[in-house]
């Protein structure tokens, strides 16, 4: 399984430590998988750091995912972000093959309501139609 990182502590919608928590909800939802952790390019070093020391393999690579993705010979049977993720988005406009894709919605992280921007995102990524979003 991929999780595709973000950059909500980095840009100060997420306090560090409870971003550490969520992932590690996630982890514990995949007991019998090997999870590769893709960060975001704008995810810093400590960080990382603690997201290994849950279990996730670092995977990092030096362009945007959409491009290394397509370079693959064998995909992953899931990958995954925090439900806002607009590349889950561009992975169903851009390939056809693609694995299950799963969106992670968060109580503990929301936008501001006041320009509708999560809703806005969440019907984007919705109106795909293939991107399952659980609930943690």
């Amino acid at each position: 399984m991929f999780y595709l990182g973000t950059s909500l502590v980095e840009l100060g919608l997420m306090v560090k430590d409870d971003y550490i928590n969520y992932l590690k909800v996630i982890f514990e939802m995949y007991p019998q998988k090997t999870i590769y952790y893709i960060p975001h390019r704008k995810e810093t070093c400590l960080k990382l750091k603690e997201i290994e020391k849950l279990g996730y393999n670092l995977k990092i690579i030096d362009i945007p995912f959409e491009l290394w993705y397509k370079s693959q010979k064998i995909i992953p049977s899931e990958i995954c972000s925090h439900y806002y993720a607009t590349v889950l988005g561009n992975l169903v406009d851009l390939f056809h093959n693609i694995p299950k894709i799963r969106g992670f919605i968060s109580p503990i992280f929301r936008f501001s309501k006041q320009n509708g921007l999560e809703h806005k995102l969440f019907l984007y990524l919705d109106s795909k139609g293939v991107i399952e979003f659980t609930e943690l």
